[in-house]
């Protein structure tokens, strides 16, 4: 039987990833920026619906930025075990997107 996403926020539809055999929808739920701090807060659905919230720095560059994203929800997925949410605090390292400051 096909599984039928059980709500899509924007009415878009979501990204399909699969994931150690497991389709899941992935869509992003908000985005928030504080200072330099980016928070992206998504919604996995498939054999359970999951929310993650990533934590950045820096800005959002077109491909880079979803690519990482989509990356660590993945990665998340494959040793999440029984959890359903999670927080991925990707700021610690140096993303691609963001340019080396000049003191």
């Amino acid at each position: 039987m096909p599984a039928v996403p059980a709500f899509q926020p924007d009415g878009q539809t979501p990204v399909t990833l699969h994931v150690n055999g497991e389709q899941w929808w992935f869509s992003v739920a908000t985005v928030r920026r504080v200072g330099r701090d980016l928070f992206v807060h998504v919604a996995l659905q498939g054999p359970d619906v999951c929310t993650v919230t990533i934590h950045l720095l820096g800005g959002i560059v077109l491909g880079t930025t979803a690519r990482d994203i989509l990356t660590a929800a993945c990665d998340w997925l494959l040793v999440r075990g029984t959890a359903t949410s999670a927080f991925i605090d990707l700021a610690d390292q140096q993303p691609s997107w963001l340019a080396s400051e000049v003191a």
